[in-house]
């Protein structure tokens, strides 16, 4: 059939809102963060002077004085949140943004759900970062302004592990694994204390079990296990 210059343009205006509708919604948050206190189940982080802030800074000393150049660079990569850090956890050349629009979409949002609940964390806690408290701490990624509990590096990396497990379980132990050597990385780097990492990962769990009661991450779930498990040849489930 010929397509008219009018067929043409509408099939084509129709193309750019619909675009236009997926690229407005990857920034809108599953829920309001308002409906998940992470204060009300997490501890305190610890207090200076203790003996669990001690080992909290003793165990960053340790991480500093043995860290490679390697190991550097690696927390540096890990300073980009993004699920396509978890390639390596798949062991295929294709899980990449330019073979998954829809899964960079879903994530995006599913970050940027997290973003609020976190920050209301660090605020109500006001942690300062480990490099503050000692100033022999050097670390190799900047200093970040922000209170350090819980990190949200671990909660995102950690989250992202849950989410992209569940598409594909088969590689669920490597996924669970990088997701937890994505939230070292801080403490590799010097940035965050390691209770600060742990905060993170419950967190990462308390958001999680939320995320499954909303219709619409369910449904944005359903279709990046599609385009996921099609691009990296798995059969769909």
């Amino acid at each position: 059939m010929r397509v008219t210059p009018f067929r043409r343009i509408l099939s084509l205006s129709l193309i750019a809102v619909a675009v236009a509708g997926a690229s407005g919604a990857q920034g809108k948050a599953y829920f309001a963060d308002s409906t998940l206190d992470l204060v009300r189940y997490l501890a305190p982080p610890p207090a200076p002077g203790t003996q669990a802030q001690a080992q909290d800074l003793a165990e960053l000393h340790r991480l500093q004085d043995q860290r490679t150049s390697a190991q550097a660079s690696a927390a540096m990569a890990d300073a980009q949140i993004s699920v396509f850090r978890f390639a390596d956890s798949l062991d295929t050349a294709h899980f990449k943004e330019a073979n998954l629009p829809l899964t960079a979409r879903f994530f995006e949002r599913l970050l940027a759900t997290t973003e609020g609940i976190y920050g209301k964390a660090k605020q109500s806690f006001g942690r300062p970062r480990p490099f503050l408290a000692d100033s022999t701490l050097h670390p190799v990624l900047g200093k970040p302004s922000s209170f350090s509990y819980p990190s949200g590096h671990s909660l995102s990396g950690n989250l992202i592990a849950i989410v992209l497990a569940d598409i594909v379980p088969e590689r669920r132990a490597a996924i669970f694994a990088r997701g937890w050597t994505f939230a070292q990385a801080r403490a590799v780097g010097g940035v965050h204390y390691p209770s600060d990492l742990q905060a993170g990962r419950i967190s990462a769990a308390l958001i999680a079990q939320r995320l499954w009661q909303d219709t619409a991450f369910v449904k944005d779930l359903d279709a990046s296990r599609i385009e996921v498990r099609k691009t990296l040849g798995l059969n769909p489930r």
